[in-house]
């Protein structure tokens, strides 16, 4: 009688007990996964780092349980990051080149890739330099001059024109006022992002430097010579899209987060012109 009734309790606890050791594998799961998914891992361009850590501040403060992880750089060093399997969720690129190597290797969400802001092509001096304002720079009568007089000994300061951008943008300025083979190599020094060109010209390494018009706002210690003329150079244009690879769901909540009104007021606060109004 005594065997029949452990017989009869093992065939009730042991379902039991499987049941709930099933219960608590699976509750620790999607405990793991909704932690996971608590945190976006944002790739961006060096030049937008500013406009998207305040971006993604105003996010969390509406959704308290989701952070970020922001990483930035050239938007090619990111880039190929991705290709080499970096598990990034979003990436912001300030060059479409980029953006197509991404989708020539299937790894940006197509129907994802958006123009998200714009930015201009702007000539700098520190900020106790005696040169005049030049204004708007369509030809090289003036700026020839000014390389001529301020480079003797010194260097032009731009983001690396091989991958980044910025630098991209800058060898086209140049070519087209055709004084790109007067400065290349020897007058010339490369930034590994339009940040560090940007720096060099801050802290007096450089008399001039080409950067974007957005990274001016905020470093006191130099001033704008001159807009270089959109003739000149592509339309800089920035980016967005979804890792083809994310399965975060948070990403396309970001990324519609990004493309309203209170963002895009933030986006013009920082010198970049919006696209989508």
């Amino acid at each position: 009688m005594i065997n029949k009734l452990n017989i009869s309790l093992k065939s009730i606890l042991l379902p039991l007990i499987i049941l709930v050791v099933f219960f608590l594998l699976l509750s620790s799961q999607l405990i793991a996964a909704e932690k996971e998914y608590r945190s976006s891992l944002l790739f961006i361009a060096s030049s937008t780092y500013g406009v998207i850590k305040e971006v993604s501040e105003l996010w969390i403060e509406n959704n308290y349980k989701h952070n970020f992880r922001i990483s930035a750089s050239s938007s090619g060093i990111l880039a190929k990051q991705i290709i080499s399997g970096a598990p990034a969720d979003l990436y912001l690129s300030a060059s479409p080149l980029w953006m197509k190597e991404l989708q020539k290797n299937n790894l940006v969400l197509n129907e994802s890739v958006t123009e998200i802001f714009s930015n201009k092509l702007v000539l700098i001096a520190h900020k106790d330099s005696n040169y005049q304002d030049l204004g708007i720079i369509e030809n090289n009568i003036r700026i020839k001059e000014i390389f001529k007089e301020s480079l003797v000994g010194y260097r032009l300061s731009i983001a690396d024109s091989s991958h980044v951008p910025a630098g991209m943008y800058s060898r086209q300025v140049l070519k087209n006022l055709k004084i790109w083979n007067e400065l290349y190599p020897n007058k010339l020094a490369f930034g590994s992002d339009v940040r560090k060109a940007l720096k060099f010209v801050a802290l007096g390494a450089s008399p001039l430097g080409i950067v974007y018009y957005s990274d001016t706002i905020l470093e006191p210690n130099i001033k704008i010579l001159g807009f270089f003329s959109e003739k000149l150079h592509d339309p800089i244009k920035y980016l967005i899209a979804i890792n083809s690879k994310s399965k975060n769901p948070n990403t396309k909540k970001f990324l519609a987060f990004l493309l309203n009104e209170k963002a895009q007021e933030i986006f013009s606060k920082h010198g970049f012109t919006n696209i989508r109004r």
